[in-house]
């Protein structure tokens, strides 16, 4: 740490961490004997490297606070789970580095009123995966890699396993650009109570949510917007909000994959829609 002045503070961190290594212990796994699980079960312990290095500012005379950094994070053995029809499997993805930019602020201009903001910028690729494939993929590899083979019980057509190349491509649950914009306005009604306003708007980028990075599974770019107004005690002992969350009703997903049994189908979990409600508290 450095403090620059007695508002600006610089910083640079150092620092590694990882997670242990394991093994897939569901029952759909490959085995040796029946109660061995063969090699491919087991995943390596992943190990990740960051440096981040920013300013930190406080502006008393201005009742203004930000912060700004920017970080670079190496892994190896990256963990990645993906999901085969009946479980999910973790298996290591070779390594992927994971940059970016990100800054948040804090402001009252006037008595009561606080408004503040952040952004992320990601930029998060694998340096080294070969995964599996999209459902579109292997159905064009299967036609194109078929072998029909004589055994005891007649032909039998025998498929290779298709998999990409995904080095250079991008992961999952990873938005290029993330912000947020809030506002909240406390008036001061009387000796008893105050009357609070605010208001949040949040914009998250497209960002795929299944390690193949199929096209079905790409959750698209959501703004949501969530207003609130309500009446607090002034000593914070009660208070009674109506709020209105996601307003603007964008539907985003928060996971999706390829449907088992079904080719060609995907099933996601979607965001909550528009949702209206009150909410009463009470501080003992």
């Amino acid at each position: 740490n450095y403090e620059y002045s007695d508002s600006t503070r610089l910083y640079l961190s150092w620092a590694e961490g990882y997670k242990s290594a394991g093994f897939d212990g569901s029952d759909n796994v490959k085995r040796v004997n029946y109660t061995t699980p063969d090699a491919s079960s087991r995943f390596k312990a992943e190990e990740a490297t960051t440096v981040e290095y920013g300013a930190k500012f406080d502006f008393a005379d201005q009742n203004l606070r930000a912060n700004i950094a920017a970080f670079s994070t190496d892994y190896t053995n990256m963990q990645v789970s993906a999901f085969v029809g009946a479980s999910f499997v973790v298996s290591n993805a070779g390594a992927s580095t994971i940059e970016g930019i990100e800054g948040d602020f804090q402001w009252s201009p006037l008595d009561g009123l606080l408004i503040g903001g952040a952004f992320t910028q990601l930029d998060v690729s694998f340096d080294s995966f070969i995964g599996g494939c999209t459902v579109a993929q292997d159905i064009a590899y299967r036609a194109a890699n078929r072998t029909v083979v004589s055994t005891p019980m007649g032909p039998r057509v025998i498929y290779g396993t298709c998999t990409q190349d995904l080095k250079g491509k991008t992961g999952v649950f990873a938005p290029e650009m993330s912000t947020s914009l809030f506002a909240e306005y406390v008036v001061a009604g009387t000796s008893d109570f105050n009357i609070v306003l605010g208001a949040d708007v949040n914009k998250v980028g497209e960002f795929y949510s299944q390690n193949d990075l199929d096209p079905a599974n790409l959750s698209p770019e959501t703004t949501k917007a969530n207003l609130r107004m309500g009446v607090e005690a002034a000593d914070e002992k009660w208070s009674v909000t109506i709020f209105g969350r996601n307003v603007t009703n964008e539907i985003g997903r928060s996971f999706g994959v390829d449907l088992p049994l079904i080719s060609g189908s995907h099933v996601a979990y979607l965001d909550p829609g528009r949702e209206v409600g009150m909410r009463f508290r009470v501080n003992f």
